[in-house]
């Protein structure tokens, strides 16, 4: 029996009481000094001696199985936490001197700023007995917190985001390690880095992708997310449409940069574009390897003032250097030719010939003009202001290009061409493609031709009713698409307001009293980045991280470091702003941006004028058809059923052509019909009805029958 003495003992026994993180934490056998041998609940990852700040960070920063409710907490704890004097720091006297004690004047005169550029050691004039801190406090105190920081900023905006796109892919690491890592990206194009995993132990089969991508959906929460983003590999695609059947509210996309990349080389493939190009590679080659011809191309160059660089090789890996290498050579066409004749010498007989070629420059031209709309497409699709509108709006400026290639060029090519559109397009015969660019204020119905209009409002509807939408939304759906297509209010707003972003455009409208339901379709579909271009710069940043002298680093400080450095570059001007800056109101849209990078990457062709005079000209290897022999032209083009590929809008979006490349015949345009034919008042207003027939719907607001677009 325990005596009162006893109870009075325990009831009043002194100490520190234990901390709280052993809710979280296993303790195990005492290790000396308040130090415990620590397993995490959750992941079970274990400390021989844990260290209680150690236990918190792991729990806020780096423990993949815990509750979303305790990283929460621990991350409060570990950014609220003060900042601790190391006691492995040697004492110093009160006349430790400060930063601030040196700070005179926000404007810096001439003289300082020439001794700033001659030594920077000078302007700081660092006292003798300042100490930097060490290297335990930086690792594990100040980038600690700052990962916290990153953490909290990511979880913030997962719980208060939506239509947010996550976008995956796989690398191998210089260890070998299959590592890959998940993006989000949010409709403002945002990106953080949720999670690096590594998936070496396992076969990445569809089914087991899609296992580990409906893991990380979860936890961001299945209805937040717009779609899913990858390349096209066999694995990641089946493991796509997996997620596209279990979350039918996400959509299946995939990275359209790559697509736009294979379409290039289908188009090289032919004999016409890959004689061409090697010939192109030929001279890249011999002028990079030879010396002296080298030295008296560069001198030539800049004799004559040739802006743009030099020759440029192709690489397939390179998805803009078929362009560039055919642009290089049409620059220094002029700088070629004077070699040729001056400096034969120097050159041999193989690169005498292509150099001396009659039609070689020519031919050039006209396999630019084709491969620029590519170009182009490829640095527009890598950005992240890229949405499906984009990527529609690139194929029908690439079909709008080969529409007009002159009928008396080299006809196979042209077939081929054709071909090549044709098979990539089934690809992407997708409606949200269209109906996305139809949702841009800028083009809406213009472009677009009649048996465009039912694949719009089927998509729409159909997406709806994934997202959701009853019967009588539905049906609200479907006249907002007539009223926004006849531009009547509440979808009249100014067209200026999209030019920046159209989703910005879609923020402004309001549909009450009616449902938000064709703004809520629009901001799903324009939400989403279609591309993995953010998951492949991830790569490029963990290849600079992981050199030759840290190959050690697990998977951990990777992502920790990975998770830290993309989201300084997506808020570059919050985090890295630099006081004293002066501020000015005008900014750059990020299109506008895009657009200037994409201006100055693009190489200048001088010879414009001489490039239309020698395209009028009949070309020696061009294929003659005898008369008793006929060649098929595959004058069809599948985007060509749906978009008017003369009009001013594509046209403009094209740029220049060349009078002699254009066709004289221009198809008529068509207006699309949207009268619904159908005024009858229904019985009921369908609300609280999901179990609906988007097919009979159409019917009552399209007259005319509803095609069937599925491939047979």
């Amino acid at each position: 029996m325990t005596s009162t003495l006893d109870l009075g003992k325990i009831k009043n026994k002194g100490g520190r009481p234990p901390s709280s993180i052993w809710e979280d934490i296993t303790r195990g056998n005492h290790v000396g000094s308040g130090k415990y041998h620590a397993t995490c609940k959750y992941c079970n990852f274990s400390w021989s001696r844990g260290d209680v700040t150690k236990l918190e960070e792991h729990l806020a920063n780096h423990c993949s199985e815990a509750p979303a409710l305790t990283v929460r907490k621990y991350l409060t704890k570990v950014l609220e936490r003060e900042d601790k004097i190391n006691k492995k720091r040697k004492i110093v006297g009160n006349n430790q001197l400060t930063m601030t004690d040196y700070h005179d004047s926000t404007k810096i005169p001439d003289a300082r700023i020439t001794r700033i550029n001659c030594a920077l050691a000078k302007f700081f004039e660092l006292n003798s007995s300042y100490e930097p801190p060490t290297r335990e406090f930086l690792s594990d105190q100040l980038l600690e917190r700052e990962l916290a920081m990153v953490n909290s900023t990511v979880a913030s905006v997962i719980e208060n985001g939506t239509n947010l796109t996550l976008a995956f892919d796989g690398w191998t690491s210089p260890t070998h390690r299959s590592i890959w890592n998940f993006v989000i990206m949010t409709p403002s194009r945002e990106e953080y880095l949720f999670k690096l995993q590594d998936l070496s132990d396992y076969s990445h089969t569809g089914n087991y992708v899609a296992e580990v991508i409906g893991e990380v959906i979860d936890k961001i929460g299945p209805n937040k997310i717009s779609a899913v983003v990858s390349d096209n590999a066999s694995n990641v695609r089946n493991a796509r449409k997996i997620i596209e059947e279990k979350y039918p509210n996400i959509e299946n996309v995939r990275c359209i940069a790559h697509a736009i990349n294979l379409i290039t080389c289908d188009i090289l493939k032919e004999s016409f574009g890959d004689r061409l190009l090697r010939k192109v590679n030929t001279l890249g080659s011999f002028f990079k390897n030879s010396h002296q011809a080298g030295a008296r191309l560069t001198q030539l160059i800049k004799e004559n003032s040739i802006h743009g660089g030099g020759m440029k090789l192709y690489c397939k890996t390179r998805w803009t250097t078929a362009s560039e290498s055919v642009d290089s050579i049409i620059r220094l066409e002029p700088v070629l030719e004077q070699i040729a004749t001056n400096n034969s010498n120097l050159l041999n007989d193989k690169v005498k010939r292509v150099i001396q070629t009659r039609n070689f420059f020519s031919n050039l031209r006209i396999l630019s003009f084709v491969l620029s709309p590519l170009r182009k497409a490829v640095l527009a699709l890598e950005s992240r202001s890229a949405t499906l509108e984009d990527y529609f709006l690139s194929l029908i400026q690439l079909s709008a290009v080969l529409k007009k290639l002159p009928r008396s060029f080299n006809q196979n090519f042209r077939n081929h061409c054709f071909t090549v559109m044709n098979e990539r397009f089934k690809e992407f015969d997708d409606d949200k493609y269209i109906t996305c660019f139809f949702l841009d204020p800028r083009f809406r119905n213009r472009p677009l031709k009649d048996k465009a209009y039912s694949r719009i409002v089927r998509c729409a509807t159909t997406i709806g009713k994934k997202l959701g939408s009853d019967l009588r939304k539905s049906r609200a759906l479907c006249e907002q698409i007539k009223d926004y297509h006849d531009n009547k209010p509440p979808f009249d707003h100014d067209e200026s307001c999209s030019l920046d972003d159209p989703l910005n455009w879609w923020n402004l409208i309001d549909t009450n009293p009616q449902p938000n339901s064709l703004p809520r379709i629009a901001r799903h579909l324009l939400a989403i980045c279609p591309n993995s271009a953010s998951c492949e710069r991830g790569f490029s940043t963990l290849g600079w991280l992981f050199n030759d002298q840290r190959l050690n680093l697990n998977i951990n400080q990777l992502e920790s470091m990975g998770k830290m450095i993309m989201h300084w570059k997506s808020n570059a001007k919050k985090e890295l702003g630099f006081y004293g800056i002066e501020k000015n109101n005008t900014r750059i849209s990020e299109t506008e941006m895009n657009l200037r990078i994409a201006k100055a990457l693009a190489e200048t062709n001088d010879d414009d004028d001489e490039c239309d005079v020698l395209l009028n000209e009949s070309l020696p290897n061009q294929i003659t058809i005898p008369p008793d022999n006929c060649i098929v032209l595959i004058e069809h083009i599948w985007i060509d059923k749906f978009v008017d590929l003369s009009h001013k809008l594509v046209i403009e979006e094209v740029g220049e052509i060349p009078d002699d490349i254009l066709d004289d015949s221009e198809e008529e345009y068509e207006h699309i019909n949207t009268d619904d034919g159908n005024d009858e008042e229904q019985e009921s207003d369908g609300r609280g009805n999901y179990d609906y027939d988007v097919e009979k719907l159409l019917d009552e607001f399209i007259n005319e029958d509803v095609e069937d677009y599925e491939d047979e």
